[in-house]
């Protein structure tokens, strides 16, 4: 079928669904001279768009990087002010009722204040601190990458870190009055060991079209000698992350539209569309499941440090109850809610997911089953020690509610999530064990590490008790 084409020209930066043209400025990375309207949409020319901006009741607005303009019911488009004409279609939304279809602002549910104070709330977004020691980056070199590939990011540079997370390191880098945020390997990993910069900006570059809440690429650097490894730069997001101490400052009813969000979030990307080109070569989605059954079985048995009986049995149990595949899809490979970015004034919105290092192509079943595996209930006294996540907090969903809230927004079935739950805890499992080897083979002396056996133990039990009763 040919669809109408949206006629543009010079460079542009805006690509992904949008409601509003300041949400319209906020979004993605355009693609290409033109693009091709969703066929249900009316035919905009560009006559229309540009009557739009002289038009009073049509929403408008600038930025500093350009101007926008909302046509309601048809979309949203932005204009570079090095062009002298030149509009880009953000995204076509056709709109029902004067609202989003599904009355929903990418799959998030229609806009709620929260019971907790805003200056609570905003106390909980995720900030940088100073770079650790050994951790530096070369500013005078990150100011030439920056010259060469960010021309527009001018005026004095900054650099902070982000203090959390175990693999690749996060950076803030302030030009002037712009953000952004900069990823790079460890220092002294290799890229070959699950730290490739240049894919994950590739897979962010082909999510920018498809997935909203994706966080935006702007450029990658494939040269080491720039800061001693691959890097890549990305738009900031700002608001909450729900990590192991904030949980606890969060209203009940907060947790709850939080985790609800989540939920329709996970379903929302394993809608993407991956046949598109752009996902070529970014996962072998046939024998998915059996790779990764056997895969994480071999990793366990190269970390094993004592006999785990329980563990070893739930991934035996799985090598012999492999289901038939549920289907093909971009799995995240580590959904869960502190990989999450939130809005602070509307929980029930997600301004972005992070950490998209190990997504792939392959099949939907194992991504929500690490996401339940994750997931700790109120109830469960042994696992609520260990929780990596602070799903257990007052007014959050229940595991069997978050799975149930991913079905009703997936629309059907989605496998045997018990199976998928069962994956997830040997995965976990795997993952704390591979660390706690580092530590009693003296490869490491972080004390934090000492508990993880008893961890991996607890997480064995619980997939034992998981096939047992055959429920969430």
């Amino acid at each position: 079928m040919s669809w109408p084409k949206y006629w543009s020209a010079g460079a542009f930066d805006g690509f992904g669904v949008a409601r509003t043209c300041g949400e319209a400025l906020a979004l993605g990375r355009g693609l290409g001279a033109e693009t091709e309207a969703a066929p249900t949409l009316p035919t905009v020319t560009v006559a229309q768009i540009e009557a739009a901006t002289r038009s009073a009741p049509l929403e408008s607005c600038g930025e500093k990087g350009g101007t926008g303009v909302f046509i309601p019911g048809i979309a949203a488009f932005k204009r570079h002010r090095s062009s002298a004409q030149g509009w880009r279609l953000v995204r076509p939304v056709p709109l029902t009722n004067g609202r989003e279809r599904n009355g929903r602002h990418h799959g998030q549910a229609n806009r709620r204040k929260s019971p907790q104070s805003p200056a609570v709330m905003h106390s909980l977004e995720d900030r940088p601190r100073g770079v650790r020691d050994g951790e530096e980056l070369d500013p005078a070199a990150l100011r030439r990458f920056f010259a060469a590939a960010i021309p527009h990011a001018t005026g004095a540079l900054t650099i902070e870190q982000f203090p959390r997370g175990f693999s690749n390191l996060t950076y803030l880098v302030r030009t002037g009055e712009r953000e952004y945020v900069l990823r790079r390997p460890p220092f002294g990993a290799a890229v070959k060991g699950g730290h490739d910069m240049v894919r994950e900006y590739r897979l962010l570059a082909a999510l920018a079209a498809h997935y909203p809440l994706s966080p935006r690429p702007v450029a990658v650097c494939e040269d080491p000698s720039v800061l001693g490894a691959p890097f890549y730069v990305m738009e900031r997001a700002r608001g909450i992350i729900v990590r192991n101490g904030t949980g606890d400052a969060i209203a009940p009813g907060d947790m709850r539209a939080m985790t609800e969000a989540l939920a329709r979030a996970l379903a929302e990307l394993h809608a993407v569309d991956v046949r598109d080109p752009a996902f070529a070569g970014f996962g072998k989605p046939a024998g998915y499941l059996e790779r990764q059954v056997r895969g994480w079985t071999e990793r366990f048995a190269a970390a094993r440090t004592e006999s785990q009986p329980e563990l070893e049995a739930a991934f035996a149990w799985l090598a012999e109850h492999l289901p038939a595949p549920t289907g093909v899809a971009l799995v995240h490979n580590d959904f869960k809610i502190d990989n999450v970015m939130f809005d602070p004034g509307d929980p029930a919105r997600i301004r972005a997911v992070l950490d998209w290092e190990m997504a792939t192509v392959g099949d939907p079943l194992l991504d929500i089953g690490t996401t339940l595996g994750y997931w700790i209930d109120a109830d469960e006294t042994e696992l609520r020690p260990f929780a990596f996540v602070p799903t257990d907090r007052p007014g959050g969903l229940t595991r069997a509610a978050f799975a149930e809230a991913y079905l009703r927004a997936r629309g059907g079935s989605a496998g045997d999530l018990v199976y998928a739950y069962i994956f997830g805890l040997c995965k976990i499992a795997v993952i704390a064990q591979q660390i706690y080897a580092r530590y009693v083979r003296g490869h490491t002396t972080d004390e934090r590490f000492a508990a993880l056996g008893a961890v991996v133990t607890a997480l064995g039990r619980a997939a034992g008790r998981a096939r047992q009763r055959g429920t969430l």
